[in-house]
């Protein structure tokens, strides 16, 4: 699989300025702090809101949360954060999503 020019470039780019990758990219950045809380940075929307499921959309497709109790403790433009006991997180590609 080849990597799309402007993505190499964005990354040179990057790199010079020392800007992280995801920043420029806009690519996902998931935190995981133990069961309890997980940070996701640009994220694309939520799709599903349940209290043991949360599913956002990311630039490669979605994002699964499974859990007990799950709440949006924040949720802006860029950033969003799930807490509740998380006992699963699965990445899941454009045609899974």
């Amino acid at each position: 699989m080849h990597k799309k020019p402007k993505g190499r470039a964005v990354r040179a780019v990057s790199a010079a300025l020392e800007i992280p990758p995801e920043v420029a990219l806009r690519s996902l950045r998931l935190t995981l702090w133990g069961q309890e809380r997980l940070t996701a940075l640009n994220h694309q929307g939520v799709i599903l809101y349940q209290p043991e499921r949360i599913v956002f959309r990311c630039a490669d497709g979605a994002v699964a949360v499974s859990g007990k109790d799950l709440t949006l403790a924040v949720l802006t433009d860029e950033e969003l954060t799930i807490c509740g006991q998380i006992n699963a997180v699965a990445l899941r590609g454009d045609s899974d999503a």
